[in-house]
């Protein structure tokens, strides 16, 4: 079987990987290939920063989201509050108002089953 011309021009690379020669396509170095293995592996890093900046950034609307909706609550249980406040001062005046009659336990009626 002849040999093709461009298949002479291949260069061995140092090494093998499996016990099969490596062999370079003509005019590629061995640094032109690290080289674009370098940058290919440099567009991957991008595309994996780019992918944990959109996923943060996702994270950081939906906490805000979060912290809105944490707040409307927040407000709802301090208008409670202050309702349940003006209602327990109204509670203590009536109270006052009852035990000022000042009436003391010989004025008052003895209960009906005496």
């Amino acid at each position: 079987m002849p040999v093709r011309p461009e298949a002479k021009r291949l260069q061995p690379l140092a090494g093998d990987v499996g016990g099969l020669a490596l062999l370079y396509p003509p005019g590629v170095t061995p640094a032109a290939l690290r080289c674009r293995l370098s940058l290919n592996e440099t567009r991957q890093q991008e595309t994996v920063m780019e992918q944990r900046l959109t996923d943060m950034e996702m994270l950081i609307m939906h906490q805000g989201r979060i912290i809105e909706q944490l707040n409307e609550v927040v407000t709802g249980q301090q208008a409670c509050i202050d309702q349940l406040v003006k209602e327990l001062k109204i509670i203590k005046e009536h109270l006052r108002g009852l035990s000022s009659d000042n009436r003391s336990p010989s004025e008052e009626e003895p209960p009906p089953h005496y």
